[in-house]
């Protein structure tokens, strides 16, 4: 995994993250940034690392977060894969769509590598938050597993649609 990552979002559950992350922590360094249902970022601190997540979401206005959906379809746009993998074309239009329904992304940024309970809290936010992970080269499920990456390949019979809201 690497050190930074961006999450985003079809669920916006502030308060829901947060106690799934002060639990996971355990004994761990936690800070929360802003009240629990409406925080900015926290930080999560061990003896391996410091897990720092900031979020934004679509109902802040925030010009940034348009630009930053806007950049991510782009980068899906710009995926070329072999015409004959139908499973990459539909989850290229999956990941836009759910790009674009996103209602809040949550910047990931880890010193020195993930521990085991940063990964941990990482996959639980993306799981609670409906969430596609995006490493800046490829595309993840809450579990791991490629949706996409930069040259077309996915995990085979994963699809992005899975991360859909029900």
């Amino acid at each position: 995994m690497p050190q930074n990552c961006t999450l985003y979002c079809l669920a916006d559950n502030p308060e829901q993250l947060i106690k799934q992350v002060t639990q996971l922590a355990q004994d761990q360094q936690f800070d929360i940034e802003g009240e629990e249902n409406s925080w900015l970022a926290f930080r999560y601190l061990s003896e391996q690392t410091c897990m720092i997540t900031n979020r934004m979401t679509k109902e802040d206005g925030d010009e940034s977060f348009l630009k930053l959906t806007a950049n991510t379809v782009s980068f899906i746009c710009a995926i070329e894969h072999d015409t004959k993998n139908t499973q990459a074309e539909e989850n290229q239009a999956d990941l836009i769509k759910h790009i674009n329904q996103s209602t809040q992304v949550l910047a990931v940024e880890v010193d020195n590598d993930f521990d085991e309970i940063s990964e941990e809290i990482l996959f639980s936010i993306a799981k609670i938050s409906q969430g596609i992970i995006f490493t800046g080269n490829e595309f993840l499920n809450d579990e791991g597993g490629l949706i996409l990456d930069i040259d077309g390949h996915s995990d085979e019979g994963l699809v992005a649609s899975d991360c859909q809201l029900k």
